[in-house]
């Protein structure tokens, strides 16, 4: 970890945003979710039924999956593409 924020002091920034945002994502759901009705999701993004699976599914794949390819996308793309993305 020492080695990764040595080379990039600015991951924490990045990582942040993403993981309140998973956070408030699956804290944001309905009370019928919590309930056990994992149908009911009220999500627009292309994974959500990773959260009519169980939430911890959904966490799983956004920490293990999309959080390093996301960080993999904004250092590989070029600017000022990396800045949107």
């Amino acid at each position: 970890m020492k080695r990764l924020f040595q080379s990039n002091p600015l991951f924490f920034v990045f990582v942040l945003p993403i993981v309140v945002d998973i956070i408030g994502t699956v804290l944001g759901q309905p009370a019928e979710y919590w309930t056990g009705d994992y149908r009911n999701v009220q999500e627009s993004l292309p994974i959500y039924f990773l959260l009519q699976i169980h939430p911890i599914v959904f966490i799983s794949v956004c920490l293990i999956v999309w959080l390093p390819f996301t960080y993999w996308l904004v250092k590989k793309t070029r600017s000022p593409f990396n800045i949107w993305a």
